[in-house]
């Protein structure tokens, strides 16, 4: 996973967010394949929605809900204009209730460059965390985490190996 990326939407360029976006440490990718999606870093998608008179809350109701549907696997955040309280709160309640979306709320574009840097922040440092890392490594047949648990079950009185592993074959952890 490359979370030291943000890949940016190609409608982005030349715009006061991208000027605020281009000064973050990361390095950033213009991608047109993005769509409907204005900013991805590792499996995180995240769209601007912008208190605008050319579009109504309805209409980015849409475009969220399009945008969930058609990509199941990519956690989806949204930065919402705060700017409107009233705007803000119909997106926040479809978001939040039907959608399951996290929402952002950001005044500009300054907000949307500082949020991208501290999510990619805090990615790279949970790469680096080694109490993060799977403990699932292959060993004849058997992995180190199920060893763990196996001991931990036959230390539990009255628990053999034989009901150990049959408790572990039931419930997997």
């Amino acid at each position: 996973m490359n979370s030291n990326i943000l890949f940016v939407n190609l409608k982005w360029k030349g715009t006061e967010i991208f000027d605020s976006i281009s000064k973050i440490q990361f390095k950033c990718i213009f991608d047109e394949s993005l769509n409907l999606i204005d900013f991805k870093t590792g499996c995180i998608g995240f769209c601007y929605i912008q208190n605008s008179h050319q579009a109504s809350s309805a209409d980015y109701r849409k475009l969220l809900a399009k945008v969930n549907n058609n990509n199941p696997s990519l956690k989806l955040q949204a930065f919402v204009d705060y700017s409107n309280r009233e705007f803000f709160a119909s997106i926040q309640e479809f978001c939040s209730i039907e959608l399951k979306i996290q929402i952002i709320p950001v005044e500009s574009g300054a907000n949307i460059a500082q949020y991208l840097e501290r999510h990619m922040m805090s990615e790279l440092q949970n790469e680096k965390n080694p109490f993060t890392k799977d403990l699932t490594i292959n060993t004849n047949d058997q992995t180190v985490c199920s060893q763990l648990y196996l001991n931990c079950l036959k230390n539990i009185p009255k628990i053999g190996e034989k009901n150990a592993q049959t408790i572990l074959r039931a419930y997997k952890s």
